[in-house]
């Protein structure tokens, strides 16, 4: 009878040994690929779900804001432009609101969108004080208009910055309901 030399096995057994260590390196490998493409899967959700929160808050602030100045906007246009108590209040309400969701755009938004915001706030705020000055005659139309033209401008390419960053198409802003100086009365 022929007798296998001492080698054979062992060599059979370290190849096995070498299989089995192998295959479980490349199987935790593959793991840890999965689990990183799946955390960072997961936090660009959540990067995702924090920018459209925050520009939904934004988008409503503003359309809010203008909801609220754009009856005062026209009657400036004529001499019947008195601003009472409630309006007041309504506009520093809109004003306060818009400023309270700053913080979020100014932590999840693009350098683009948080230079729009600001001059779209500048332009609001700029048009809110034209409206409420103290001596009524002094109230400067073309400064009124001027300022609801550069809020409305910069509010619609804003939006569409902000639908394109969440991978949505761009709005034709001619079209647009959120623009209280487009719908019918």
């Amino acid at each position: 009878m022929t007798q296998v030399p001492v080698w054979v096995p062992v060599v059979v057994g370290l190849l096995g040994l070498l299989g089995v260590l192998g295959a479980q390196f490349i199987a935790a490998w593959r793991e840890d690929r999965r689990w990183n493409r799946e955390k960072r899967r997961d936090e660009d959700n959540k990067r995702f779900d924090a920018r459209r929160e925050a520009y939904a808050q934004v988008i409503g602030a503003l359309e809010s804001w203008d909801w609220v100045m754009h009856p005062h906007k026209d009657k400036a246009r004529g001499v019947d432009l008195v601003i009472g108590e409630l309006e007041l209040v309504d506009l520093r309400t809109a004003w306060i609101e818009a400023k309270n969701v700053l913080g979020l755009i100014n932590l999840v938004g693009t350098p683009e969108i948080r230079d729009l915001l600001r001059t779209a706030m500048i332009s609001r705020s700029r048009l809110s004080r034209e409206l409420t000055r103290p001596d009524k005659d002094g109230i400067r139309l073309e400064l009124v208009e001027k300022y609801w033209s550069e809020a409305q401008d910069t509010y619609a390419r804003l939006r569409n910055l902000m639908r394109s960053d969440l991978g949505f198409e761009a709005v034709d802003p001619k079209g647009s309901p959120a623009r209280p100086d487009l719908v019918e009365r």
